[in-house]
């Protein structure tokens, strides 16, 4: 009777261990501290970058580059609460954008007309501080087939055209401008199209090869959207595609969120949609300057450090995307260089000197290619991958205290091999846990990209 209630207690021990590391597990996971730093994730450091710039730097720069990045999170709290109340559910599109912005990388928005691609455009363009005197201001136009190039790069000068210079009045055109949106752009002549891809990719502008040096645009960021996908055979509209990182489906807005867009519309709230809204009492700022920007990926550049486990996930998923998607995905060496700068500004954006390997989630937006389909099948392999990881970490950590648990348990029992249904039943238990914790991994990642940051 005593072995029985020994073998009792053994259990109840046993089951409360698993229980205490599935709750460390989940409430690491939920405070968006899934990853500590002390497990290696920079300890490590075999990492892209310079390892110095993780852990060697001065403790003062750092400290200024996260006071920084709290400055700018309070700045986009109150971007983000202003854009409230002219736009419902669409808090997901509009942290990608604020992140692409930092980031310095173009994004698209994709959707059917009427779902408020424009509107969210028009509120990024307000986010930014335009200072004429800095020569930091946006640019917007809607572009068709007949669009010229005049309208978008700047007529032509006629007094150089007198001395036989060609050459364009680019002030306040999209040469000029720090942040630009492109409503349509697919539908754009070839010829806009291919002069387009040297400002976004390497940002400089020099139309039919007419400069003898290139200039340096200041664009940090053009906003595109469409209503369709660029046809694939199409080789114009395919290497603009190509050009930007961040691609964002949109759809029409369903369920509580219709309802909510709804409900304001008949006046109960202060939601409006699409309406340029007065500032409320204690509701200024809520914009960033240029300048500030520029900090913010320098900083992330210099301090943020990638891991080698975020280095070894984006090495399978190139192969996942290569070898098990229909049609096959090539991802190009420059988007996996731009993929890791977006990882590192929003690592710096939530303050912390390592990117965290739940943030790789955000890859479903960046490495789809013309099949939206791909977004679903990315989010599932990087779950798939995060549990792999996690739980052989796990694995490791248990196996170090098995065999000491084993041997007391001998020595208490005096039996060679006391376990059998004690086992049994403490790996039925484990297993029933982990799916648990699972599913609560799942169901929390579903919600991932609503949070992008603004938590540390």
């Amino acid at each position: 009777a005593e072995d029985g209630a020994g073998v009792d207690a053994g259990v109840a021990a046993a089951a409360a261990g698993v229980r205490s590391r599935a709750d460390a597990k989940l409430e690491a996971f939920l405070s968006t501290t899934y990853i500590s730093r002390d497990s290696g994730a920079s300890s490590s450091m075999d990492s892209f970058g310079d390892e110095d710039g993780a852990e060697g730097a001065s403790g003062e720069e750092w400290e200024a580059v996260a006071a920084l990045a709290a400055r700018v999170r309070r700045e986009v709290g109150r971007f983000e609460r202003r854009a409230a109340r002219q736009l419902t559910g669409r808090q997901t599109e509009l942290r990608l954008l604020v992140l692409c912005l930092f980031s310095q990388q173009h994004i698209l928005l994709l959707g059917p007309s009427g779902i408020g691609k424009s509107l969210l455009s028009d509120l990024m363009l307000r986010f930014l501080v335009e200072d004429e005197d800095a020569g930091s201001y946006t640019f917007s136009r809607q572009l068709n087939r007949f669009t010229t190039p005049e309208e978008l790069f700047g007529p032509l000068s006629v007094v150089e055209l007198q001395r036989d210079n060609y050459m364009r009045l680019t002030d306040r055109y999209l040469p000029q401008a720090s942040l630009a949106f492109l409503d349509e752009a697919f539908k754009a002549s070839s010829s806009i199209l291919n002069s387009l891809l040297t400002i976004l990719n390497e940002r400089t502008f020099c139309e039919q090869g007419a400069c003898a040096v290139l200039a340096k645009v200041p664009l940090l960021m053009c906003i595109f959207s469409s209503n369709e996908i660029p046809h694939p055979s199409d080789t114009s509209v395919t290497a603009l595609f190509d050009r930007i990182l961040v691609r964002v489906p949109m759809r029409p807005l369903q369920g509580e969120q219709l309802k909510e867009m709804l409900f304001a519309q008949g006046g109960g709230s202060q939601v409006s949609q699409g309406v340029d809204l007065p500032l409320l009492d204690g509701e200024g700022g809520g914009r960033v300057t240029r300048e500030e920007i520029l900090m913010v990926k320098a900083g992330s550049e210099r301090h943020v450090a990638v891991p080698k486990s975020v280095v070894i996930l984006l090495k399978k998923l190139r192969v996942y995307l290569r070898t098990c998607l229909e049609p096959p995905v090539h991802i190009s060496d420059r988007r996996l260089i731009q993929i890791v700068q977006l990882l590192r500004v929003c690592a710096c954006l939530n303050g912390r000197r390592f990117v965290n390997r739940v943030d790789c989630l955000l890859l479903e937006y960046m490495v789809w290619d013309h099949e939206v389909k791909h977004m679903t099948q990315v989010r599932t392999f990087l779950q798939n991958e995060l549990l792999a990881i996690n739980q052989s970490e796990e694995e490791e950590e248990a196996s170090s205290s098995s065999s000491a648990g084993r041997s007391r348990i001998k020595m208490q029992f005096d039996d060679p091999n006391p376990f059998g249904a004690v086992e049994a039943h403490t790996l039925d238990t484990q297993k029933l846990l982990t799916k648990r914790c699972d599913k609560v991994f799942r169901d929390a990642t579903e919600h991932y990209e609503g949070a992008i940051y603004v938590k540390g």
